[in-house]
């Protein structure tokens, strides 16, 4: 049902949409951020639903997130604030045992600046700054303190219909200063007005602990410049990774 409600509003929303823009710029469904900046004055609205495998000593874990969402609205062409959210349903079975919990992660706030534009071989730049609100969270995952997090977001084109988009960054997780660095790197192409697709490389590496890297690929369809439709599916290629995830989303924006 919720799926059903999900791409009905989409659908309306892609019919009501008629701003003359540049065909939306999104941040989902892939790992790696785009540089590019919402409109001044713009509301932007980036949602998904996903569901992932894990199996991990001996624990088979499905986990839907419905939804995952980030809202974003542009101060003006160099900066936008972002709000990031996502609603998490864990099953989990071991032998005849099964669990089930659903809950909040911490609300992330933030936001994105534009630092330059792409030059000869310099990328198009943008950083990414975010940190958690633990007030806002359900208790599994509130924490003593805020967990920042921050991202280099980059993007070069390689010819009018192929891109390389790719972050680095770190992250800490509100319970000690050890921090998590994070890497993606994601070709991009285009084949018409309508369509684009990208595969992609990502991974999180932590001091004295075991990699996490994963490979990814998805689709893009864009009814009009102000919306767009996803579908993606990941697998991860270390045994921390998560097994395999699938994922559907609608991005749109509007000026009130």
């Amino acid at each position: 049902m919720r799926i059903a409600i999900y791409f009905i509003i989409c659908s309306f929303l892609s019919k009501a949409s008629s701003a003359q823009l540049d065909p939306i710029e999104t941040d989902r469904p892939d790992q790696t951020e785009s540089p590019f900046i919402v409109p001044p004055k713009y509301f932007q609205f980036e949602f998904g639903i996903n569901m992932e495998k894990d199996r991990k000593t001996g624990v088979n874990t499905t986990t839907f997130v419905l939804p995952t969402g980030l809202l974003k609205y542009g101060i003006n062409n160099n900066v936008e604030l972002r709000v990031e959210f996502q609603s998490l349903t864990s099953k989990q079975k071991l032998n005849l045992i099964n669990k089930r919990s659903t809950s909040l992660e911490p609300v992330e706030v933030g936001l994105k600046a534009r630092l330059w534009e792409e030059k000869g071989i310099i990328p198009k730049t943008s950083f990414i700054i975010h940190t958690t609100v633990p007030a806002f969270a359900s208790k599994t995952y509130k924490k003593f303190s805020s967990a920042p997090n921050f991202r280099f977001t980059m993007q070069n084109s390689l010819s009018d219909r192929v891109a390389v988009g790719y972050n680095a960054g770190m992250e800490w997780n509100g319970e000690d200063l050890k921090p998590s660095y994070t890497y993606t790197i994601a070709p991009g192409f285009t084949f018409n007005s309508h369509w684009a697709a990208y595969i992609e490389l990502f991974g999180f590496i932590n001091r004295g602990e075991a990699p996490e890297h994963s490979v990814d690929g998805g689709l893009y369809y864009f009814p009009g410049n102000n919306i767009k439709l996803d579908i993606s599916a990941g697998y991860g290629l270390t045994k921390i990774a998560p097994d395999f995830y699938i994922a559907l989303g609608c991005s749109f924006r509007l000026k009130p």
